[in-house]
């Protein structure tokens, strides 16, 4: 269990996959709790998820294929009232921060591109990750003994200016929200368009990302600031190590 999901590995034609059970949205049945009107709006949230995802899975899957450096599902369906996802299985080992920070100036510069191009492939789709992080990043020792980066995990993507209408779908990860990523998520009174929200959020992320593996910590900012963004917002001086 990790999250909003369940995880697991299934084999079927000789191959082992990688298979998550989505906790959340749950489709709604006709003997689910609920009046009839929260049940339709239940079923219209997760018409939105499905159809989100389906189209994010086709669009990236289009533009790579299996083992690339974009980790994308090959399926995606419901079973009842639960969703399931399924990529490749692959190794989730990964370098630590604390050890890329150390790379020759080289092999860092092949991780910090490996990465940029695949966030290129994705934004070219207008397809924002909605939660870099170094968790979703997978730094790898290849064959010849360079440096790959892969991305993984799109639960929380969405296209550019389309966020998820349903606010409790937009997660990510509050060391890495951008400004207007947080404003979006804590705006109660849904006053602010998901208009705002772009791949430029992805950057914002890359630069905290970026600033770990090129210093081994993130933007040193105020202690009064939770968090690199909300230093942002209020126009506080932000260093690096």
């Amino acid at each position: 269990v990790g999250g909003m999901s369940e995880i697991a590995f299934a084999k079927k034609g000789g191959k082992e996959w990688f298979i998550k059970k989505f906790i959340s949205p749950k489709y709604p049945t006709p003997d689910s709790p609920g009046s009839e009107r929260i049940k339709a709006q239940k079923k219209k949230n997760c018409d939105e998820f499905e159809s989100r995802q389906k189209e994010l899975n086709r669009r990236i899957g289009s533009k790579c294929g299996l083992g690339g450096n974009l980790v994308y599902a090959v399926d995606f369906f419901r079973v009842e009232t639960c969703y399931y996802k399924i990529t490749e299985k692959i190794d989730v080992s990964s370098i630590a921060v604390s050890e890329i920070c150390r790379l020759n100036h080289k092999d860092l510069m092949v991780i910090l591109k490996s990465l940029v191009h695949s966030l290129r492939i994705m934004h070219k789709e207008n397809i924002v990750h909605g939660d870099l992080k170094p968790e979703n990043i997978l730094i790898k020792v290849t064959d010849t003994g360079t440096y790959t980066a892969k991305l993984i995990d799109f639960d929380d993507s969405y296209f550019s200016q389309k966020p998820p209408t349903d606010r409790e779908q937009v997660v990510g990860t509050p060391e890495y929200y951008s400004p207007e990523l947080y404003d979006y998520i804590s705006d109660e009174d849904e006053e602010i368009s998901g208009t705002t929200l772009t791949t430029k959020s992805d950057i914002f992320a890359l630069g905290v990302i970026f600033t770990e593996y090129i210093t081994g910590t993130k933007p040193l900012i105020p202690s009064k600031y939770s968090g690199t963004y909300t230093a942002v917002k209020d126009g506080a001086t932000i260093s690096f190590k």
